[in-house]
């Protein structure tokens, strides 16, 4: 097959000329023909790798060409697309596999239902049936088929002509009855080009990213570092660090090159992206963007970052030519809506495509922004931009009620890394105020001081102006989700600096185990003005952890504590396993804390998508807060609490997490309750780390002396009375002993495993050895009378045995402390309706709604104090647990609905005399979890 050579080009250029020629001529729809500046004039025959298969070498120094030879336009500003043309000479046979597959991708590139592919011997038009195919609506086969070659195309030219007219004519007949649709240059850009590029390059590139990798060990590691303290952005759909940051420099290169040929209509030094054409290569492309920011600014769209060089030459091309193609049609033509529309189409496509699993929905960043920012006219700033959803929703809101001047001017924005605040700068460019510089600087958080001096680029005159940071009266920020297992070295000496400072402030040290956010709050404390209001997106961990008892204690120091809310319809990020909360907090001196201020917490009972798409449910939930008023509560509603009540809720073992629903009942009872451990002592289950040795399936040949019965997991847990699920081996004795016993079973099983590893290649007699104990030794001293789920679901339960039984760490155990202790009623209360409530109230949701508890924070459980109960009410009480001993557990909500449960808890809550509190035990056990199960 031959391509388009130089002479060829002649020809392409000569049919655009002759059709526009026709279209002038004529009153037709299609009213023009273009791309002569996208043709190729030289593309090496290295760009295929088999002729007769027609495949590409997609890692060949040229790309395959992503756009039409020639296209046809509905207007003469060339914005609105009508149908791509492949064109070749007549020695490319009409009939080529590759020149049809060539065209057919090129049209799904572009969104197109139809394509024509010509070789002035045949032309041949194609359009997209309903399943998706190509298939052939015309041919013009035989007015051509004496142009058998290419000296006969400039003999006949008169000839091909004509046809030519003749198929311009036919096509504007298909598109004015609608079998042919076009497409606009808003769409293709941002809803086809660009995902097309990314799917078709992120491996190229990223195979080229590896390569230079081997041959470079400094590119290996910063590709390390970086995805170290990037992976989790990723890890939702891009396993691999080399595919993660190609895909990455892929996207900074696009949004420059879409960013420049937008903006030079209005700043002129942008013209220079036009340069960027075949022929240029990487790096004078860098230095062209170099060139537009010192002249216009826009730094951290335009800037370099790192290995910004390192793309496959066949990506590189494809860039080039998407340049070539936005200078070639009409993107200066374009009105300020549509400009402005791919501005925010480009961010929503960068931030799809890095699928961060935190990145924040717009909607839950306007929430966020409007009930923390009090003061429209202050500055304000997002510390942890990231790509800018949330410093948008603060320019949004200061828009409505200041100058576009004044909401620029104070509206300010950071982050660690380069590339999100390319997209947040885009993100925060409006079409009718490209004149004015964004706030956004690069800066870790944690090194971000009041006074520092930081440079913008004005965009009006290119000079770089210095701006002082400020103290801000706002803050809001989505704060990273980064667990304590993956900090940075850097963040680790800011973060002790913090837990100093707190401890010195406070006396109380921080968990070094705590979540990023925890610290960052204690850091942004510095850059708020007093009274100052700081809103921010965190996991919901601070509200029932042991380190969140010492994060809460600290920030009331620092702050007061205004509002709380979560979701009870649905997570709010959906691609993340985190819960999260808004918390907002207002700055004041370091001091302990007013005991009789309030704490608000707010449920929001209806979901991000209904309130983004009902402007009034939005705002009753963010006047709901602003007001502390409950205008509607179908759509929001809250519980306060003033911090002497929730002190001493605190003590009872009632996780904040529970104060979002009625808590003051618990207030009411606590004369009633006792501490588990007066009664029980908590038990941990054996934990041994290799089942396959420890829980032996059938057929192994042990001897029974060394099986016992053991149990293993709470799913197997049906009824209130628990029996043992499986066999474990338990083993102490040596090896000499067994074989003098002729134990073989035992000493077989042993030897299965005496040669294995780990998961991470360490010898199990190494990874299983523990202090006074053989390497293959499991006692069965792990013994309960009681057991609960570790991360209950649905179920709410404890069980007990008939007697002490062996556990395994997948479940919480409880003993009694002395034989004196009545078991049967204490059973029976921790499986009344306020036992249910305390382990509901215990912990916090997880994903997937799990409830998150542990044998740690069990052991602190509340319960009825038995002590109080007379021997009458305890029979009473024990006769009515009887038939729900009987029968299975059930769901919270099925259980508290039946007959039994429901005699049950009454005869409970007569013995203690508060059967009138049934109804409010009942609705907030039931919310809470059904807040927590909606998240799944």
């Amino acid at each position: 097959m031959v391509f388009v050579t130089a002479n060829e080009r002649s020809w392409a250029i000569n049919i655009i000329s002759e059709i526009n020629i026709l279209l002038r001529k004529n009153s037709l729809q299609i009213k023009m023909a273009g791309g002569e500046s996208t043709i190729s004039t030289k593309i090496s025959s290295a760009n295929r790798t088999n002729e007769s298969k027609g495949e590409y070498n997609l890692e060949s120094k040229k790309s395959i060409k992503m756009f039409p030879d020639m296209l046809l336009y509905a207007d003469t500003t060339m914005t609105k697309l009508i149908q791509g043309w492949e064109l070749k000479m007549p020695d490319t046979p009409i009939t080529d596999t590759t020149f049809i597959k060539d065209a057919t991708r090129k049209a799904i590139a572009l969104g197109l239902n139809s394509f024509v592919i010509w070789n002035f011997n045949d032309c041949h038009f194609y359009i997209r049936d309903e399943q998706g195919e190509f298939n052939i609506a015309k041919t013009w086969s035989k007015q051509l088929s004496h142009i058998s070659s290419r000296e006969k195309v400039r003999v006949y030219e008169k000839d091909w002509k004509s046809v030519l007219h003749e198929v311009v004519i036919d096509i504007n007949d298909f598109f004015a009855t609608g079998k042919v649709s076009g497409n606009n240059l808003e769409t293709i850009i941002t809803d086809n080009v660009i995902n097309v590029i990314i799917e078709e390059h992120k491996g190229i590139s990223a195979e080229h990213l590896r390569l230079a990798a081997v041959k470079d060990a400094k590119i290996d590691s910063y590709l390390l570092l970086w995805w170290n303290e990037n992976s989790i952005e990723y890890m939702h759909d891009e396993q691999d660090m080399y595919h993660a940051y190609s895909k990455m420099l892929i996207l900074n290169w696009v949004n420059k090159i879409i960013f420049a040929n937008l903006i030079k209509r209005y700043h002129n030094p942008a013209r220079e992206v036009e340069k960027i054409v075949e022929g240029i290569n990487v790096n004078q492309a860098i230095e062209i963007f170099e060139f537009i920011t010192r002249k216009c600014d826009f730094y951290n769209i335009f800037s370099p970052i790192d290995l910004c060089n390192a793309l496959a030459p066949a990506t590189w091309s494809i860039i080039v030519e998407l340049n070539e193609f936005l200078i070639a049609n009409g993107i200066n033509n374009l009105e300020q809506d549509i400009l402005q529309s791919i501005l925010e189409n480009t961010v929503a496509i960068s931030k799809r495509e890095i699928r961060g699993q935190f990145t924040t929905p717009q909607i839950l960043a306007n929430l966020l922004a409007s009930i923390t920012m009090i003061d429209r006219t202050a500055d304000a700033i997002d510390p942890c931009c990231g790509t800018g959803s949330i410093s948008k929703a603060l320019l949004n809101v200061k828009l409505k009620h200041l100058s576009v001047e004044e909401a620029y001017g104070t509206i300010w924005g950071s982050d660690k890394f380069s590339f999100p605040l390319q997209i947040a700068n885009i993100g925060m460019t409006k079409a009718n105020s490209m004149d004015l510089a964004s706030k956004l600087f690069q800066m870790n958080v944690f090194y971000l001081k009041s006074m520092d001096e930081v440079y913008i680029t004005n965009p009006k005159t290119g000079d770089k102006i210095k701006h002082i940071l400020p103290m801000f009266r706002t803050i809001a920020s989505n704060l990273p989700f980064v667990p304590f297992e993956i900090l940075s070295n850097d963040d680790k000496v800011k973060i002790d600096e913090i837990r100093k400072s707190v401890k010195e402030n406070t006396g109380i040290m921080l968990d070094g185990k705590s979540d990023l956010y925890a610290y960052i709050v204690f850091a942004l404390w510095d850059l708020l003005e007093e009274g100052g209001r700081l809103g921010l997106i965190i996991s919901n961990s601070w509200l029932g952890t042991k380190w969140g008892e010492k994060f809460r204690d600290a920030v009331k120091h620092y702050y007061n504590i205004c509002d709380i809310m979560i979701s009870t319809s649905g997570k709010w990020f959906n691609n993340a396993q985190v819960v999260t909360t808004l918390l907002v907090l207002e700055k004041k001196k370091i001091e302990v804390s007013d005991e009789s201020s309030e704490v608000y917490f707010y449920r929001l009972k209806t979901s991000l998508s209904d309130i983004e798409s009902d402007e009034n449910k939005f705002n009753t939930a963010v006047n709901s807060v602003i007001l502390a008023q409950n205008i509607d509560d179908k759509v929001i509603d809250f519980k306060s609490y003033e911090l002497s009540k929730i002190d001493i809720l605190e003590s009872m073992n009632v996780s904040w997490n529970s104060l979002f629903y009625d808590a003051d009942w618990v207030y009411d009872i606590r004369d009633i309750l006792t501490d588990l451990k007066e009664n029980f002592k908590n038990v941990r289950g054996e934990r041994k780390g290799w089942n396959d040795m420890f829980y032996p399936e059938g057929g192994h040949g042990i001897e029974g002396c060394y099986l016992k019965r053991v149990l293993k997991t709470p799913r197997s847990i049906n009824e209130l009375l628990v029996e043992c699920d499986r066999d474990a081996f338990c083993c102490s004795k040596t090896i000499e002993e067994l074989e003098e016993l002729g134990h073989t079973g035992a000493l077989k099983w042993i030897r299965k495993f005496e040669n294995g590893v780990n998961k991470k290649g360490v010898p199990l007699v190494i990874s299983l050895k523990e202090k006074n104990r053989f390497w293959y030794e499991m006692t069965d001293d792990k013994k309960a009378d009681l057991v609960t789920a570790v991360n209950a679901g649905e179920r709410l339960f404890v069980g007990r045995f008939s007697e002490p039984q062996f556990i395994d760490q997948r479940v919480i155990g409880i003993i009694r402390n002395d034989d004196n202790v009545d078991v049967e009623l204490c059973h029976a209360l921790m499986n009344s309706i306020i036992g249910m409530y305390f382990i509901e109230a215990l912990g916090f949701g997880r994903g997937q709604g799990a409830l998150d508890i542990n044998s740690t924070n069990f052991k602190k459980i509340k319960m009825l104090n038995p002590s109080l109960i007379s021997i009458e009410h305890r029979n009473k009480i024990i006769d009515a647990f009887k038939p729900i001993l009987n029968r299975n557990i059930l769901p919270t909500g099925t259980e508290l609905d039946m007959e039994d449960r429901i005699h049950f808890d009454k005869v409970v809550l007569k013995a203690y005399d508060i059967e009138e509190l049934y109804p409010r035990i009942k609705e907030s056990l039931l919310s809470m979890q059904r807040a927590r199960l909606s998240v799944r």
